[in-house]
């Protein structure tokens, strides 16, 4: 492309092709959407993502994921997707199981907040906090 320039790579990719390349089309604005927080999934139910410290789900003394979790899958009818950016995202929420839902996602952490940290999306309990959006 470089010795050929975009016109005459164009006519020899479409010669090797055997069809015309469309003419370039405008593309709306990109956006990262990780889903974290509590989010409506279109159906009336609702989904919740939660950031994973370094992909590692395990109980500690300043955050209990790993109970919470358990304790989310074992009372409620969720589904759990693991994301590419370590994150996990609890799905089928039902709508009157919302708030009780809850419960087990604030109990999980001893310790206030930590400061925010403009590399790190706050961990589990920090986010469950949060109003609906």
């Amino acid at each position: 492309m470089h010795t050929l320039g975009i016109d005459d790579f164009r006519t020899l990719t479409e010669k090797y092709y055997g069809k015309k390349i469309l003419p370039w089309a405008p593309l709306p604005p990109w956006q990262y959407l990780d889903w974290m927080g509590w989010h409506e999934q279109g159906d009336g139910k609702w989904m919740f993502g939660i950031n994973v410290e370094q992909g590692r789900v395990r109980d500690t003394p300043e955050l209990r994921l790993k109970s919470a979790l358990r304790e989310l899958v074992d009372s409620y009818p969720v589904d759990l997707i693991l994301t590419p950016s370590q994150s996990i995202v609890i799905k089928n929420i039902e709508a009157q199981v919302q708030d009780a839902s809850r419960t087990p996602l604030a109990a999980c952490t001893t310790l206030p907040p930590p400061p925010a940290h403009h590399f790190s999306r706050p961990p589990l309990c920090r986010t469950a906090s949060r109003s609906r959006r």
